[in-house]
């Protein structure tokens, strides 16, 4: 199967959903980015900076470096709309927080009034350049590494980015995705012979084993991993219609792209995708999402 084009998933499609993203997807996520702070914060605490010394009156500034060695530096790559690095500076409101997003409509709702210490930066996750080598305390991602290609690239970019001891912190969708089944039995249902697109990219992970084998090719060590099932935020069977055909969604338009480029015709799967959801999922109530959560020390 051919790769989508990397454009499918650009700048301008997530700008778009922006304004969704919060109450479809966020309130999905935010549980596995409480996880993976959890796990990140377990194999090397966050440290906000300290207040210096104003009494030590030592022309000696080893002091002042080990406060800029000891305390955290916080990238978070393909933040969205900032789940993970608000959920961060809500519990450590110093701390030194870079989130990166190619959409500036999606970094804008980010309140940095409120959150002063994230700083937004615009920038493709997949050509980030040459990261400050051992930068930053932790690099974290959540639910944007399936989006792209070679991730155990990524995987070795971000590690060359981490001090010594430094974690990287993955969440990631799992193989349970309910809503991407229905989609996926209501195509077979009409055309046997389709064959449904991945959701994320070919090289996608979904499964803790995969995304633990990743990292520990990559290098890193003391390995911790989670699942958190959660429900989908849409969940009543016409309003997952609407959310799934009308949304805007940049992953879910590539799946429906991809089925009207086959000949496909919408009314005709949607008909069917909203039979098995109010038969098979008990009325969208039975809809559920797994997440994947891994974190490991360089």
């Amino acid at each position: 199967m051919a790769k989508k084009p990397r454009d499918e998933y650009g700048e301008s499609q997530w700008t778009e959903y922006a304004s969704s993203y919060e109450r479809s997807i966020a309130v999905m996520t935010r549980p596995a980015c409480c996880r993976l702070i959890d796990l990140a914060n377990s194999l090397h605490p966050f440290s906000p900076p300290t207040a210096p010394d104003n009494n030590n009156n030592s022309s000696d500034d080893t002091t002042t470096n080990n406060n800029n060695n000891t305390s955290s530096s916080v990238l978070d790559v393909g933040t969205g709309t900032g789940v993970l690095a608000i959920e961060l500076a809500k519990r450590h409101p110093s701390l030194a927080i870079t989130a990166s997003d190619i959409s500036p409509g999606m970094l804008s709702a980010i309140d940095t009034e409120r959150f002063p210490s994230i700083r937004p930066v615009v920038a493709d996750a997949s050509a980030l350049g040459a990261l400050p080598a051992q930068g930053y305390s932790h690099v974290l991602s959540a639910f944007m590494v399936q989006f792209l290609p070679g991730p155990d690239a990524l995987v070795a970019e971000w590690r060359g980015a981490l001090r010594p001891g430094g974690v990287l912190g993955l969440a990631c969708w799992g193989a349970r995705l309910d809503h991407f089944e229905a989609w996926r039995a209501a195509c077979r249902a009409l055309d046997a012979g389709y064959r449904v697109p991945k959701l994320h990219d070919d090289d996608a992970w979904y499964s803790l084993a995969e995304i633990r084998a990743a990292l520990h090719r990559a290098g890193f060590r003391d390995l911790l991993a989670d699942t958190v099932r959660v429900p989908c935020a849409v969940r009543e069977t016409a309003a997952v219609m609407r959310w799934w055909f009308e949304g805007r969604n940049p992953s879910t338009e590539g799946l429906l792209n991809d089925w009207m480029r086959h000949g496909g015709r919408l009314e005709p799967v949607r008909a069917a995708m909203e039979r098995i959801v109010r038969e098979e999922y008990d009325d969208g109530r039975g809809l559920y999402v797994e997440l994947l959560v891994v974190a490991g020390r360089k």
